[in-house]
């Protein structure tokens, strides 16, 4: 005598918000949606952890139409199978996909910045250093309070730091600053935008595959011959240039495309921004559809990274021309510079509202979607909106 058991594959999440069901694969990227109601007690059994993604089928289970689909989209996306096997013998068995949080908020929760040491410094990915004449001067931060901030950095897993000034040369005229940032193990990047490039600036021996990458923002396209000019003289002075094209709608947008095919911009990046009345360019644009969320393509690793943590604010940190020190400029300071870099990402990972923030609110967390969607970001947060989507359920 034979039993049959529908078993399903341990990379695959089943996920059921109200009425509505969504079965996805992370290791292909397929999977569908499905009505609870119609399959309600197979997919209650196979949520049961201590079932192990494995039921037994009654021998009329497959004459059921709504179950019988269910199975067949099942078997179609590889998100699990049919085994047949002699009666009495153990049933096959499989390991949920499970989020492990032991290592992360719960645990660091229970330690002090102290005891956890330089670990904490593994978390730090990304700095931004903002930079004006206060800088150096009486009324912000001592230079050198911020120059032994960055030597705390040491053991950090640092990977980028961003300096943004609206005058550049206050920073490589800093000779303590300019060489403590360039030693650093990362990779460095200007930001400057196009209408404060000056030529005594260019003329600065700092732009090298071994120094400093100049970023050039470009929020305005009203002088389309002055942004050609900048470009065609990035490549005479063979400065190790990207392009940050900022726009506002979809005219702006075209352009930036023209520019970034017709000089080969690799390091080109067109990001659009909200100014309050272009709400009708993002939703068409940027708003995500059901469509776009059919085969998002993430792994099992980053599903469960958008379900502990920012995938968009995790990792970083920005210093204001003040010395304050902040994981999101929106949110209130972490606190400052003269701060042990390690009570401040302790705090922000036990406190903070920038690196943790989650679509664990409403009505994210009523959607099959939920955790398939990308996190929450900056767009989110100029529209004052928690879903920028036009997916119900």
């Amino acid at each position: 005598m034979q039993e049959t058991f529908l078993c399903i594959n341990p990379d695959t999440f089943i996920w059921c918000k109200n009425t509505a069901g969504l079965i996805y694969n992370s290791e292909n990227g397929q999977g569908f949606r499905f009505k609870k109601l119609d399959v309600k007690p197979v997919i209650e059994a196979l949520q049961d952890l201590e079932n192990l993604y494995c039921i037994p089928l009654k021998d009329n289970d497959l004459n059921n139409e709504y179950l019988k689909e269910f199975i067949l989209n099942i078997i179609r996306c590889q998100t699990g199978k049919l085994i047949n096997q002699p009666a009495g013998k153990h049933k096959p068995v499989n390991l949920p996909p499970l989020l492990n949080l032991q290592s992360d908020k719960k645990r660091i929760e229970k330690a002090s910045p102290e005891l956890l040491g330089e670990n904490m410094l593994h978390y730090l990915m990304e700095l931004t250093i903002h930079l004006n004449a206060t800088t150096q001067n009486t009324n912000g931060y001592k230079l050198k309070v911020l120059i032994g901030f960055l030597n705390s950095l040491s053991f950090s897993s640092l990977k980028h730091v961003r300096i943004k000034s609206e005058d550049i040369l206050l920073f490589t005229r800093s000779g303590i600053l300019f060489s403590t940032i360039k030693k650093m193990p990362a990779k460095k990047s200007i930001y400057i935008k196009i209408n404060d490039i000056r030529p005594e600036f260019l003329s600065a021996n700092i732009f090298s595959p071994e120094g400093f990458v100049l970023v050039i923002r470009i929020d305005n396209f009203d002088d389309l011959h002055k942004i050609h000019q900048i470009i065609k003289m990035m490549e005479k002075k063979k400065i190790a240039a990207e392009f940050e094209f900022i726009i506002k709608d979809e005219e702006e947008y075209q352009i930036a495309e023209i520019l970034v095919e017709k000089y080969q911009l690799t390091g080109a990046d067109i990001k659009p921004v909200f100014t309050g009345d272009n709400l009708k360019f993002f939703e068409k644009n940027i708003f995500l559809t059901e469509e776009d969320l059919q085969e998002p393509r993430l792994n099992r690793r980053e599903v469960f990274t958008h379900q502990a943590l920012n995938t968009n604010y995790f990792g970083k940190l920005t210093i204001m021309p003040n010395g304050k020190v902040y994981a999101h400029p929106s949110h209130p300071p972490l606190g400052t510079v003269e701060d042990d870099i390690r009570e401040l990402i302790y705090k922000e990972m036990t406190q903070g509202n920038s690196w943790l923030y989650i679509r664990d609110m409403k009505p994210c967390c009523d959607c099959i979607y939920q955790w398939l969607c990308p996190s929450p970001s900056d767009y989110e947060l100029a529209i004052g909106k928690p879903n920028l989507c036009h997916i119900e359920g």
